[in-house]
C-alpha cells in the first residue's frame, strides 16, 4: 500500500502547471477573490488559480484542507470543461410540480392575511394554505 501510495503522489507531484488563458484567468478571479461567492465554488476555483500558479497538487490539497484526489478531479474537470466545469452539474430528481410564478404566488398569499383570499382565519397553517391553494386552482 505504502509504493502504491508513493507512487500516485510522485505521479501526481510531476504533473506541469496547469496552464489558462486569460479569459479563464478573468472568469477565476471572481471566484476566487469574490466577496459573495459559494464554498464550493470557490474552493474549485482556488484549487485552479493554485494549480495554475505553479503550486504541486499535494501543496495545494495540505493548502487548501482537503484530498489530493479532490484536486486531482478539479484539475481534470477544469483541463477538460474549462472553468464552467467547476460549477455543479446537474441533478437527477423529479421536475418541480409547480412552477415558479405559482411558488412565486403561494408566497404572497402566505404573507397577507387569510381573509383577503376567502379564507375565514386569523392565521395560516398548512391546511388553511391547501385551502387556498384549491380555491386558486393550482
Amino acid at each position: 500500500m505504502g509504493v502504491l501510495r508513493s507512487a500516485s503522489m510522485a505521479a501526481a507531484q510531476s504533473l506541469s502547471p496547469l496552464t489558462l488563458s486569460a479569459e479563464d484567468v478573468a472568469r477565476l478571479r471572481p471566484l476566487v477573490f469574490g466577496q459573495k461567492v459559494e464554498r464550493r465554488l470557490w474552493l474549485r476555483a482556488s484549487i485552479i488559480w493554485h494549480l495554475a500558479e505553479g503550486m504541486a497538487q499535494q501543496e495545494v490539497a495540505e493548502l487548501l484542507g482537503v484530498h489530493l484526489r479532490t484536486v486531482g478531479k478539479w484539475r481534470t474537470r477544469c483541463s477538460t470543461q474549462g472553468v464552467s466545469g467547476l460549477h455543479d452539474l446537474p441533478r437527477a430528481g423529479a421536475p418541480s410540480k409547480y412552477t415558479a410564478a405559482q411558488r412565486c404566488e403561494v408566497l404572497a398569499i402566505a404573507c397577507d392575511e387569510p381573509r383577503h383570499h376567502g379564507v375565514e382565519a386569523n392565521d395560516w397553517t398548512m391546511s388553511t394554505l391547501r385551502l387556498a391553494q384549491v380555491l386558486l386552482k393550482f
